[in-house]
């Protein structure tokens, strides 16, 4: 769902902009209508009102326009929301509501909420959808009944929602990764201690992050030598939002960035491949103002200019090649990216009008 501003907590969203896309597309998943995977960003239509989360899925991507959903890509289980299982390569609107404020993905399944009500839908083999059952949903359902929902994250087979500062979680537990004290799964969301000041949630693959008073935390992560309950990491207090990959993680602190996890493409941004097991500082700038994170690539803006490191293979990283990067490079000479998302191979990110 992003870049630019925290979307995974309850931020305002980013400001509307034009579409670009870059990267894998043999799902269509770029939305230019064909399957041609591309290696610098490409316009997206026409249109200038397009909003983006930060994380959109395995091979699909969804963002809005004027507060409408749009979906396009891969739909093997649904999780386009259009009601049917066949592919798309250009954005098709997802339903009628006009009133969607958040949209995260990460597998194949996404959720999303409109007038605090939560949504979720694709894949639901492990209960990840919050439904109380594994059926697999093509269309939107909503998880509940409440009105309050404010937030949320989707990892590869769990997700959380943020209500009223209070983190609740469900689907796969196999790893603690609902963290939740157990490797116990559930298909109903179920309250993650007694804490009510979450404010950022945040998931990579089976590891999850989140941000209470300004706290770090972790669980079945590095950073928490894999605990099965959340673990204050370090004792900084001014974490502004946090992001994962498919096994690392970013951070923002007064500006700063830092990185930890596996880094085996350099994708955590410093200059080398080996892992870290705690944050370590990217650079020394302090005007990172969004960050973002695929599989095995990340990014980030600072003054609106667009940066990218990592794996490269499918052209993710915007460069006009496939070479990958353990470096945070800048991506053309633009300086009005207002946000990015990232899909496992492919980038989505708006740029103002």
């Amino acid at each position: 769902m992003a870049g630019g501003a925290r979307i995974h907590g309850a931020p305002p969203d980013a400001l509307a902009g034009r579409l670009f896309a870059f990267g894998a597309n043999s799902y269509g998943q770029l939305g230019l209508g064909d399957r041609i995977p591309l290696s610098s960003p490409v316009q997206v239509g026409s249109d200038f009102d397009w909003r983006l989360g930060r994380r959109l899925g395995l091979s699909c991507a969804v963002a809005r326009r004027s507060k409408r959903l749009f979906a396009v890509g891969r739909n093997g289980t649904g999780e386009l929301g259009l009601g049917d299982t066949v592919d798309r390569s250009s954005p098709v609107q997802v339903g009628s509501f006009a009133n969607w404020d958040l949209i995260v993905g990460q597998s194949q399944h996404l959720l999303g909420i409109r007038a605090g009500r939560l949504f979720t839908w694709g894949l639901n083999n492990s209960g990840q959808l919050g439904h109380g059952n594994r059926t697999n949903c093509s269309s939107p359902v909503q998880v509940g009944t409440d009105t309050d929902w404010t937030g949320g994250s989707v990892g590869s087979y769990h997700s959380f929602g943020l209500r009223g500062g209070k983190l609740y979680a469900w689907g796969e537990g196999d790893s603690g990764q609902l963290g939740l004290g157990s490797t116990a799964s559930y298909s109903s969301p179920v309250q993650v201690g007694a804490e009510t000041d979450w404010t950022v949630i945040a998931c990579g693959g089976n590891y999850s992050y989140g941000i209470r008073n300004g706290k770090l935390y972790s669980w079945v992560a590095p950073l928490s030598d894999y605990s099965d309950s959340p673990v204050q990491i370090g004792a900084a207090t001014d974490w502004a939002d946090v992001v994962g990959g498919g096994a690392h993680g970013l951070g923002l602190r007064a500006g700063a960035l830092y990185s930890w996890g596996s880094n085996g493409f350099g994708q955590l941004g410093l200059g080398n491949t080996t892992d870290r097991n705690s944050p370590v500082l990217v650079g020394a700038a302090t005007d990172w103002s969004g960050i973002f994170a695929g599989t095995y690539f990340s990014g980030g803006l600072r003054a609106g200019e667009l940066f990218t490191w990592g794996r490269n293979e499918s052209g993710q990283l915007g460069h006009g090649n496939r070479t990958n990067r353990s470096s945070p490079v800048q991506v053309g000479a633009d300086t009005n990216w207002l946000a990015v998302a990232a899909m496992d191979t492919s980038t989505w990110g708006t740029r103002a009008p």
